[in-house]
């Protein structure tokens, strides 16, 4: 996976420190919850293009880093949803059946990135596993920008502090994610052979 890359993206828009301002000081992006969940949208969909654009004689790895990229990318952004906004917006504007809607497409998207997650290049179904979760995401977004996003903004709420937390969740996620797709130590730098070699002696 292009981890540099999907960094690059994710901590663009990852304000340090305390201080809440409508942007962030560095990029100029804003920190309103609203606008960060709408710039995950685009990047997400820009993913999409970049794969329906590939050349079905491209590598095998540059297809495969992509398709581990979009999975990185939906699954941040589906858990800070599930984490924070979804429940923050239930207390807004108190509409049970929108934010059920919403977690069940959730779902039906999360189980078809579990059918991405180990998937490799020479799977036949590759492109209409992504075909498919790209159909479920576009009209997750097309449902969460034309009915949820306005309704969230007409309550007035503070949607700079919940910005702020979902970046910050983000990242968090981000460097887990990362963590978990580093390679393992050598076996004579880990604690258990080293252990074993030790009470060989």
């Amino acid at each position: 996976m292009n981890l540099s890359r999907i960094g690059q993206t994710l901590f663009s828009h990852v304000r340090k420190g305390p201080s809440m301002t409508t942007e962030d000081s560095t990029t100029g992006i804003s920190c309103d919850a609203i606008a960060v969940l709408t710039t995950d949208h685009e990047r997400i969909k820009l993913l999409f293009r970049e794969f329906a654009r590939l050349d079905p004689v491209t590598p095998a790895m540059t297809q495969m880093e992509l398709v581990r990229e979009i999975w990185t990318e939906l699954t941040i952004h589906a858990a800070v949803e599930e984490e924070l906004f979804y429940p923050a917006v239930r207390k807004l504007i108190n509409d049970d059946e929108l934010i059920n809607k919403a977690e069940i497409e959730h779902g039906t998207m999360k189980y078809l990135l579990e059918q991405l997650r180990y998937v490799d290049s020479g799977d036949p179904h590759l492109r209409a596993k992504l075909n498919v979760l790209r159909e479920c995401t576009q009209h997750h977004i097309n449902d969460e920008e034309s009915e949820m996003f306005p309704r969230v903004k007409q309550a007035k709420s503070d949607l700079l502090i919940l910005g702020q937390m979902i970046m910050d969740r983000k990242e968090a996620l981000y460097i887990q994610l990362t963590e978990q797709l580093l390679p393992p130590p050598p076996a004579a730098a880990r604690p258990d052979t080293a252990s074993a070699g030790a009470g060989r002696q």
